[in-house]
């Protein structure tokens, strides 16, 4: 079943789930003078660093207070996947007359992360309630910093477990400081503790000592980012606390491989073997425009307490293109606000608008083309195709449509696991048109059971007396307003759908929307971890998932994702909602 494939994800949400235990207390300065301080992390990220994600302030006590208990089971429970998921793979490769000796060297370490997969372990090792933390680019290369409260703590646990192991990663200094290193000749995983900080960075072999101590902080930038006031702007402009803060800089980025390469970024193209030596001035510039369309991706909590935590993410665009971006929603009744029930979720768009956006974009490469040679065939490709796409009919009826929305109040019986479907639902549906009455109407030339139901946009419940749905033994009205149609399924769900043909409509609804229960959306998430990693059958896993999802459940009442339309280009939000 392929296990070992599955270790990488499991141990990839180990390290956010430690990063998150490990901001457990509130401090009353949330200021974004944070993103500015001189004390904290970001004094080691240079100004021009093309991504990084930082935390500098402490998360409120009582919001942390809240998740300690779910988050104290939730570590112990990521430490038994981890070990049941090891000892699978180890069983799988040993019977399989495979190499065991990397799975000998690992199920010692995991035994040994016991003792410290709790709150106060993590504490225990200097990982407290005040640990700044920071993941950033010294250039291209990913450098993860996290401070501790005392460096020699965990010093000594990985001492320990190197020593229960039996052996451990090979050790070197550089300016008098220890650090560890494990690869090949080609790159290397580093760990250093310096000054009660955590560095952890993946390095080309190759790299010299002056390229090193960059990366280790040792020799700082000639300008960091919290000097430069990077942060702190992205945060004024969009309303981020200094929580948690985010930047990918796309133009910077691509700037590194259109540039002529230097410093430690040209030891990274090397290993890679890139070479920009052939391309054309004019190439480069093109390339140039071409990033500048989405010049930054940023992201950062709009609120964080102990009700509501709410992360938004903006995809920049080019001015021009975002300005257009708004009209390309539809416009649907209830879309974007919570339901309750399970789940709600909808789309919304005008096609037309769309259709014509896309016009637009054709146009403007038809007008000022790209010469450089590496781009025109695609390019031209690309436009020969859409023009073809833009001739294809489409029926007047489908312009009309503006999206829809569907609520599930009830769901029972489902089991992901063991693919067995429901044995009871009550849901709701809307479709949003401008032309409701002509989709009606050709549906009735298909159908005369849909002629014969006698629906008028009044509004009014009629019972579906179909076949159909007769012989699934479910119950059906339907409602029709002069902008929507809707579908109840299920005894009851009828009231339901006329509170959702009576919800307003915002001019510009969401693009996606989704609202869900966090109870049911963690067991049916963890149902999908395990059909994902084939564990179910083993019990240790299935006794851990069910402790997981119980425990985010315990502290988490309702979620949404949320993806907008903007004229500041894509943006992307998610709320929780905490239990009181």
């Amino acid at each position: 079943m392929s296990i070992s494939k599955n270790l990488t994800p499991i141990f990839g949400a180990l390290l956010v789930f430690l990063f998150v235990s490990a901001c457990s207390d509130s401090s009353d300065d949330k200021a974004l003078s944070a993103a500015q301080s001189q004390d904290s992390v970001l004094r080691f990220v240079p100004a021009d660093t093309p991504f990084v994600l930082a935390k500098t302030v402490a998360w409120p006590d009582d919001l942390m207070d809240k998740m300690a208990p779910q988050m104290e089971s939730g570590l112990v429970a990521y430490h038994q996947i981890i070990r049941a998921v090891a000892e699978a793979a180890y069983a799988e490769a040993r019977d399989q007359g495979e190499d065991v000796a990397g799975f000998e060297t690992w199920l010692p370490i995991i035994d040994g992360l016991g003792p410290v997969m709790t709150l106060d372990g993590l504490r225990e090792l200097g990982i407290d309630r005040h640990s700044d933390f920071a993941l950033y680019g010294v250039g291209l290369l990913p450098v993860s910093r996290i401070s501790l409260s005392d460096g020699a703590l965990l010093e000594a646990e990985i001492a320990r477990i190197e020593e229960q192991a039996g052996g451990g990663m090979k050790q070197s200094t550089i300016d008098g400081h220890a650090y560890r290193y494990a690869g090949n000749d080609d790159a290397r995983i580093v760990v250093a503790i310096i000054d009660d900080d955590l560095i952890v960075a993946m390095v080309p072999s190759k790299f010299a000592d002056d390229e090193l101590k960059q990366v280790l902080g040792l020799t700082l930038p000639a300008e960091n980012i919290a000097n430069a006031g990077t942060l702190a702007e992205i945060a004024d402009d969009y309303g981020f606390t200094a929580d948690l803060i985010g930047l990918i800089d796309v133009e910077r980025a691509a700037a590194t491989f259109l540039d002529e390469p230097s410093g430690i970024n040209a030891e990274l193209l090397g290993l890679m073997d890139f070479d920009n030596s052939d391309l054309s001035d004019l190439c480069k510039a093109e390339m140039r425009s071409m990033a500048a369309v989405m010049p930054r991706i940023v992201s950062g909590y709009t609120e964080l307490n102990s009700k509501r935590m709410v992360f938004e993410a903006v995809v920049e665009l080019r001015q021009d293109i975002a300005a257009a971006l708004p009209a390309l929603s539809g416009s649907v009744p209830g879309l974007g606000e919570s339901h309750g029930g399970l789940l709600s979720f909808g789309m919304s768009i005008d096609l037309l608008a769309m259709r014509n956006f896309y016009s637009d974009r054709l146009d403007a490469l038809e007008n000022d083309p790209y010469e450089c040679e590496l781009l025109q065939a695609g390019m031209n490709e690309g436009i020969a195709a859409g023009r073809q796409m833009l001739s294809t009919p489409v029926p007047p009826v489908a312009y009309g449509f503006k999206g829809f929305l569907a609520v599930v109040d009830k769901l029972e019986g489902l089991d992901l696991a063991n693919g067995q479907p429901p044995t009871l639902i009550e849901m709701r549906l809307l479709i949003a048109m401008e032309n409701v009455e002509q989709l009606l109407a050709m549906g009735a030339m298909f159908s005369p059971e849909i002629a014969a139901l006698g629906l008028k946009p009044d509004g009014e419940l009629v019972k579906l007396e179909m076949a159909q749905i007769d012989a699934l033994g479910l119950t059906a009205h339907a409602a029709m307003t002069e902008s929507a149609l809707g579908l109840a399924i299920g005894d009851g769900a009828e009231e339901g759908l006329k509170a959702l043909l009576d919800s307003s409509a915002a001019d510009s609804s969401p693009v996606l929307y989704m609202d869900m229960d966090a109870a049911a959306y963690y067991e049916m998430t963890g149902q999908s971890m395990l059909v994902d990693v084939e564990l179910n059958s083993i019990p240790e896993i299935r006794d851990a998932v069910d402790r997981m999802t119980e425990a985010a459940s315990a502290v988490t009442d309702r979620m949404d994702f949320a993806i907008r339309l903007t004229e500041q280009g894509i943006e992307m939000s998610s709320e929780v909602i905490l239990h009181d």
